[in-house]
């Protein structure tokens, strides 16, 4: 997976210059500065480069971006495999590279009237100066205007009968704002092209390109992170699901369409759980198939363990069999109607110890696939204990209807998950979204102002909990992180003694 590696913005609100260095903090970087020095713009920078999403550039004033970024050989091969490509050696796939990211954007000169220049001279509306942007990848390069703009825009909204303008009085009369009549929402250029990517790919092929090109992905976590930014639907606009109704185009939800992203979690968790149980149902049919093969080859060996040596090492198989079957029943992976307990076989006989020594390592095989999953479920479930008051938590992934159970700790009753405060469902929420998003298990997380509703000494204990998730994924070759975080923050509580990490926007303005 590729990491960003720096950053640098000139002219940014045609005041700031920044340049960012990601490499010295580990993987870690904290930004923090007064508001309007642009912490959360840096954050969509990234994020609109990653997706392509061209329309943000065009509404934002700067004059050039450069981003660079490591990975290996084998990043940029997969995303341009095709019928024909010859895969790479594992020494050329290991081979680094790195890949720079830039966007340039000028002003572009506009030959107009004596009239319409006196005219615009003594005009107080406000007025747009026309640009031209310059977009490069590697060896890709492509430019677009403000016109470009404006047609792509004018072209999805043509194709999208939900989408309508919203007006506003500016002196060339484009419209800068639409409603989305399916959900009420309102979106600017940018949020337009979030929403319904795939339309303006097909008028622009060159932006699949560039997003193949740059191969970079990034979990995004606003500060609007208590709803679902889309109701669960294709960007295309066809059929899509709402808590688990299946809801048609042109159907009148009939409910808030910001559903609150807690009760999203479970889906989440479980999720995670199926993708265990199809990889362990696969390994499970590979054992199987060659398992008395297997037998055949080890008791036909010379130099076989004797049976005391067979004995010691059967025992801490099992210790370690019992340990993730106790945590798997934990979490209801495995529970007693299912569980099944070995026992130590009861014989001198070498070669029945022998295969059942082998036994225990394909159990083994097939309950470590759990793991991970394990690892991250104690994270969540003890990050809750320790920060919620007076209340409870549970996992059980044998309940279909309600893996996330909060209860008050003092009555037990069942406290429903849209009845948390404000910063609770914030920490739920955000903990999920870190452990449990499939789409984004490696991809760089992007946090804006994560103490949003938290207490002081949430938000220190917060920051210790991202350290230890992003511990949880270092590399064992390396001991680099697989996963990077930025996080924009006002909170010096945040920030506690990892100012080795933090950058500091206001002191690169001059």
């Amino acid at each position: 997976m590729k990491r960003i590696t720096s950053l640098k913005i000139e002219k940014l609100f045609g005041t700031f210059d920044y340049e960012i260095d990601f490499e010295k903090t580990d993987g870690f970087t904290i930004l923090t500065a007064p508001n309007g020095f642009g912490k959360s713009t840096v954050l969509k920078i990234i994020r609109a480069a990653a997706v392509g999403n061209f329309c943000y550039f065009a509404g934002l004033v700067f004059d050039c971006i450069e981003m660079k970024f490591k990975g290996t050989m084998g990043d940029e091969w997969r995303p341009r495999m095709g019928p024909g490509s010859e895969p790479l050696s594992d020494e050329e796939a290991a081979r680094p590279k790195e890949t720079i990211l830039f966007i340039e954007k000028t002003a572009r000169v506009v030959e107009e009237s004596e009239e319409e220049a006196s005219s615009s001279e003594n005009s107080d509306e406000e007025t747009f100066q026309p640009y031209v942007c310059r977009i490069c990848c590697d060896d890709f390069e492509n430019f677009f205007t403000d016109e470009d703009i404006d047609r792509s825009v004018s072209e999805v909204v043509g194709s999208i009968q939900t989408l309508e303008p919203m007006y506003q009085y500016m002196s060339n009369g484009s419209c800068r704002l639409w409603k989305d009549k399916k959900d009420g929402e309102v979106f600017d250029m940018s949020g337009v092209f979030r929403r319904y990517s795939l339309h303006f790919r097909r008028i622009f092929p060159w932006l699949v390109t560039l997003v193949r090109r740059l191969n970079f992905e990034v979990n995004y976590i606003s500060t609007n992170r208590l709803y679902n930014e889309e109701i669960e639907r294709s960007v295309s606009g066809f059929a899509g699901r709402v808590r688990g109704r299946q809801i048609e185009e042109g159907q009148d939800l009939g409910l808030n369409p910001h559903l609150l992203k807690i009760f999203s979690i479970s889906d989440d968790i479980r999720a995670a759980h199926n993708r265990c149980m199809r990889a362990q149902l696969q390994i499970a049919r590979n054992l199987e198939s060659n398992f008395v093969d297997r037998v055949v080859e080890t008791l036909n060996q010379k130099n076989r363990p004797s049976a005391d040596e067979t004995r010691k090492k059967i025992s801490s198989k099992m210790t370690s069999i019992a340990r993730l079957e106790k945590s798997c029943n934990e979490f209801g992976i495995i529970t007693s109607a299912n569980k099944k307990k070995s026992k130590n076989p009861e014989t001198d006989d070498d070669s029945a110890l022998i295969v059942f020594s082998m036994y225990l390592d394909d159990v083994k095989a097939k309950m470590d696939v759990f793991e991970p999953l394990i690892k991250k479920l104690k994270i969540f479930s003890e990050s809750l204990k320790e920060l919620l008051d007076l209340k409870t938590v549970t996992i059980n992934l044998s309940d279909w209807e309600s893996i996330l159970g909060i209860k008050n700790s003092r009555s037990g009753a069942a406290i429903p998950l849209d009845a948390l405060s404000s910063g609770e469902q914030h920490l739920i929420v955000l903990l999920g979204r870190l452990l449990f998003d499939a789409n984004n298990s490696e991809a760089l997380v992007m946090m804006d102002e994560p103490e949003i509703s938290f207490h002081p000494s949430w938000q220190e204990e917060f920051s210790e909990i991202l350290f230890k998730i992003q511990n949880e994924s270092r590399d064992a070759k390396n001991a680099r992180p697989k996963r990077q975080f930025i996080v924009a923050t006002h909170s010096p509580a945040f920030i506690g003694d990892h100012w080795d990490k933090t950058v500091e926007l206001a002191k690169m303005v001059k």
